[in-house]
């Protein structure tokens, strides 16, 4: 049985460091010890050898001065992760799975305990990565002993199974205590600009122009994960600026009530849903425009319903209705697949 399980990722405010504070989180609520370590993600790249002909290949004096001043503090972690059950990687794809970025196959050999890997979405549904890795000579989806993502939906949509090694369980995106907050001013965030995607951004500033009741925040530089959260708590609106795989950013505004705006469905891909007839579509906590008329439009009418109280609770209790995994996870999920994991005996 599982009982303890070391989650190793960054310690930068990026996407991985949530997953693993949600991973922590999910596991405490089924009774599972939990640790993160977040000099996990440099430990895995110091492992390579100095001789090893490395794709991330840095200076040969570098590399040898960074395993050598972290010599000691790196062996003492990997007589730590000795004593866990299951080690977690909460990593980007495709980072996690290049050669010569992290060895995971060699703390495989030193500590002999099944490593899985906790990501937004699962590899097998994402044709444009799996491609890019096999053309490279890269790892694929058997690099690690279980998957764990956060949807089953990415390009392609594919139900998890035991067969595939992989389990959806979620985000557990209330622990970090957002909630819907009484908005008295119309506040837009724009989000952080993205290279190749300025027509979009532009657009959406221009036609917002036209709106001096709302007040706008553009994101740029650096914050921390509580600094950017409280934005996200203050916004009525948060306009996405490029295709999100999944955007941990669009689940945190969500959760405060603010109202997500995309130029394309797929610029929401993990979240889009489907009617019965299987047309896809994405529920009114999120609005999809087509052109700057469309978005003026809807401005409008946001403007002429707003409510300091109700329009953030009413998007909050969209998100929830739909996608409830997304914030409190699937608990149930996670417990049943240590339980597989544990079925697994991959050293045992």
């Amino acid at each position: 049985m599982i009982k303890s399980v070391a989650i190793l990722t960054r310690p930068d405010n990026k996407s991985p460091k949530v997953l693993a504070q949600s991973f922590k989180s999910m596991c405490s609520q089924i009774s599972v010890k939990a640790d993160i370590f977040y000099e996990g993600a440099a430990l895995l790249g110091r492992l390579f050898s100095l001789f090893d002909n490395r794709l991330f290949k840095k200076n040969f004096h570098f590399i040898f001065r960074q395993k050598l001043v972290n010599y000691i503090s790196d062996q003492w972690l990997i007589i730590k992760l000795r004593k866990y059950d299951l080690i977690v990687i909460s990593e980007c794809i495709p980072n996690a799975y290049w050669r010569g970025y992290y060895d995971v196959e060699k703390l495989k050999k030193k500590i002999r305990k099944p490593i899985a890997i906790y990501e937004v979405y699962y590899l097998g549904n994402s044709i444009t990565h799996t491609n890019l890795l096999n053309q490279g000579c890269h790892y694929g989806i058997d690099r690690y002993d279980w998957n764990f993502s956060i949807s089953e939906i990415a390009e392609i949509r594919k139900k998890p199974s035991i067969y595939l090694k992989w389990t959806s369980i979620g985000l557990h995106i209330a622990n970090c205590g957002l909630k819907p907050l009484v908005k008295n001013e119309i506040i837009a965030v724009i989000d952080f600009a993205q290279k190749g995607f300025e027509q979009y951004r532009d657009e959406q500033i221009e036609v917002l122009a036209s709106f001096p009741q709302i007040k706008l925040i553009y994101l740029d530089g650096e914050y921390t994960n509580d600094e950017i959260r409280k934005i996200y708590g203050k916004a009525s609106l948060f306009f996405v600026q490029f295709p999100e795989a999944f955007g941990v950013s669009i689940a945190e505004c969500l959760s405060t009530g603010s109202q997500v705006i995309v130029k394309d469905i797929n610029w929401a891909m993990s979240w889009r849903l489907q009617n019965d007839k299987s047309e896809e579509y994405l529920p009114g906590c999120f609005y999809v425009y087509e052109n700057s008329y469309n978005l003026n439009k809807f401005l409008q009418e946001f403007l002429n319903n707003f409510d300091s109280h109700k329009s953030s609770l009413n998007v909050y209790d969209t998100f929830i209705k739909h996608y409830s995994h997304f914030y409190n996870g699937d608990l149930q999920s996670l417990k049943a697949s240590f339980d597989d994991i544990e079925k697994q005996n991959v050293f045992n």
